[in-house]
């Protein structure tokens, strides 16, 4: 809440979590299989397969910018509706490899294999002991088994499609 207010920018959440946040955020809410048009595009709420710690359901987002279209996944088990991405023709995924809390990198794997992205980023792994990840393992185990290629980002890089 505090960086969104900030930096003046909008918040995208589904509505039962727009009430988390303070009445100076901006707010765009929506519900998995919803979308919102943007000066950037668009921004489509997918289910999402995790408890969010609060009201409302979790979902992850179909975003596209200038035609490029990006899945960020969010906190999520591998799930069947992941399969309904691949016509999407999504240039970048973003896909939690941690386990235990979210999928593991053999499930990640496995999402791509539904998806089809033409790369994968790796996310939501190595902050603390229990999702604990080899990230290049996952990049070996992705490269060969799909047509993806993992792209490994470490704190503070980022990634220009």
């Amino acid at each position: 809440m505090e960086i969104a207010e900030r930096c003046n920018t909008v918040v995208y959440c589904t509505l039962e979590n727009a009430g988390l946040f303070g009445p100076d955020t901006r707010i765009e809410a929506g519900q998995p299989g919803g979308a919102i048009r943007t000066d950037f595009g668009s921004i489509k709420f997918t289910s999402a397969l995790h408890g969010n710690g609060g009201p409302g359901l979790a979902c992850g987002f179909l975003i596209t910018i200038e035609e490029k279209k990006i899945y960020f996944a969010g906190d999520t088990a591998l799930t069947m509706d992941m399969a309904l991405l691949k016509d999407e023709s999504i240039d970048v995924a973003l896909l939690p490899i941690g386990g235990r809390f979210t999928m593991d990198p053999e499930d990640a794997v496995s999402a791509a294999s539904l998806i089809k992205p033409k790369a994968v980023i790796p996310m939501h792994y190595n902050t603390m002991p229990p999702i604990i990840q080899d990230p290049d393992s996952f990049k070996v185990m992705l490269e060969t088994q799909t047509d993806a290629r993992a792209i490994i980002l470490k704190p503070g890089m980022q990634y220009e499609l």
